[in-house]
């Protein structure tokens, strides 16, 4: 039987020590960015296979799409997340030396990336270096594609998913090596930035 979920406010996250900007980006940047990721080509977002190292495309574990960004767009970002790296840096007390990579990201009805880690236990030398993982939150209008986060509540709730409420234009910052998915998209488009501090 599935957990429900437990939905808490933004309030909840902070004590738990992530990481907020509310307006990290303003509503302009946002549909300007939607925009240009809905005119874009875009990718298959892979996983790694532990086994070999390779990044592969495998649609039961991740579903979702990059968008081809403009080097300007992607610069834009890039830039305003390593102004914030002081602070992130010192809100989780570890040193951080620059954004490892910027993934805009496309969800579409089915969409989903399931539960994982973005420092597992088999990292490659990119993930390994992950300390810090960033998400940023570019438009509403969607059903499903919810960010949930596991092993935030007491011992025996493991399996309880802790439900975060996105809002536009927000940033949020987790330590790399907790557990969270998307779940699927049910209906619309989820635009969002994916990014690692190292």
């Amino acid at each position: 039987m599935t957990q429900p979920l437990v939905r808490p406010s933004v309030a909840y996250f902070r004590a738990a020590g992530f990481f907020v900007v509310d307006d990290f980006l303003s509503p302009a940047e946002c549909t300007a960015m939607t925009v240009e990721m809905a005119a874009t080509e875009i990718d298959d977002a892979p996983v790694v296979d532990r086994r070999t190292g390779a990044a592969v495309v495998r649609p039961s574990s991740r579903r979702t799409r990059r968008s081809r960004i403009s080097a300007e767009t992607k610069q834009h970002v890039k830039a305003r997340l390593d102004a914030m790296m002081p602070m992130v840096s010192a809100h989780f007390a570890v040193g951080l030396s620059g954004v490892q990579s910027v993934d805009f990201l496309t969800y579409r009805r089915g969409d989903h990336f399931r539960r994982h880690l973005d420092v597992p236990p088999e990292s490659t030398l990119q993930e390994a270096m992950r300390k810090v993982s960033g998400l940023v939150f570019l438009n509403s209008g969607y059903t499903g594609g919810g960010l949930q986060f596991y092993g935030l509540l007491p011992p025996g709730f493991e399996d309880l998913g802790v439900a975060y409420p996105a809002a536009t234009g927000s940033l949020l910052c987790f330590r790399s090596d907790i557990e969270h998915q998307v779940l699927p998209v049910a209906g619309g488009i989820r635009y969002s930035i994916a990014a690692w501090y190292e």
